[in-house]
C-alpha cells in the first residue's frame, strides 16, 4: 500500500476512528471506575457504564458516594489515549 492509498484510507475512516477511541477509552475508564468502586451490596458497581465516551452511575446514591470516594472522577487517570487512538488506526490500516 502507497502513503496516499493509506491515507485515502485513513481519511475514510477518520469518524470510525474516532468513534472507536472514544468507546475504548470509556471502556477502559469504566474498568478503572469499578476497580475504584465502594462495594457494599454491589448496586453501586452494577450501575457503572459507558455511553457516549462518559461513565456514569445510575444508583440514586451514587453522587454522595462519588463525593466521598471520587471513583467516577478519577476513572479517567490512567487511560492512555495516545495508545488507543494508535490501536485503533493500526486497525484501521
Amino acid at each position: 500500500m502507497t502513503i496516499s492509498e493509506a491515507l485515502a484510507t485513513l481519511s475514510a475512516k477518520t469518524d470510525s476512528i474516532a468513534r472507536n477511541t472514544e468507546e475504548c477509552a470509556a471502556n477502559q475508564a469504566l474498568e478503572n471506575a469499578k476497580a475504584r468502586c465502594p462495594v457494599r451490596s454491589g448496586a453501586l458497581k452494577s450501575s457503572l457504564s459507558a455511553k457516549g465516551g462518559q461513565v456514569t452511575a445510575s444508583a440514586p446514591y451514587a453522587s454522595l458516594m462519588e463525593k466521598k470516594y471520587a471513583f467516577l472522577s478519577q476513572s479517567a487517570q490512567g487511560v492512555d489515549l495516545i495508545k488507543i487512538a494508535a490501536q485503533c488506526l493500526k486497525k484501521a490500516l
